[in-house]
């Protein structure tokens, strides 16, 4: 005999609702999908990393030659300005 329950307006039949094993085994994969991207997060947290450390570093070596060049250019300018004067013979 099918027993009915009422809730929010909705009639449930017993044979429809899932029994303890199918829940079970539906939250068993929910666990391995959880731990299957939490492993895969935990890579691209890694390689993310990496590649920020090695962007930080390549973008400070760009930085500190273009500072050199500044500096040289300077020193240029202020020595063709009021240093060594060269006279044309």
């Amino acid at each position: 005999m099918k027993t009915c329950e009422a809730s929010c307006g909705f009639i449930f039949i017993d044979e429809s609702r899932p029994s303890k094993k199918e829940k079970r085994t539906t939250l068993d994969e929910g666990r391995t999908r959880a731990s299957t991207l939490q492993l895969a997060l935990s890579d691209i947290r890694q390689a993310l990393t990496f590649w920020s450390t090695v962007s930080t570093t390549a973008i400070t070596a760009l930085l500190v030659l273009f500072a050199l060049g500044q500096i040289s250019l300077a020193a240029h300018a202020w020595g063709s300005m009021f240093g060594r004067r060269k006279t044309r013979q």
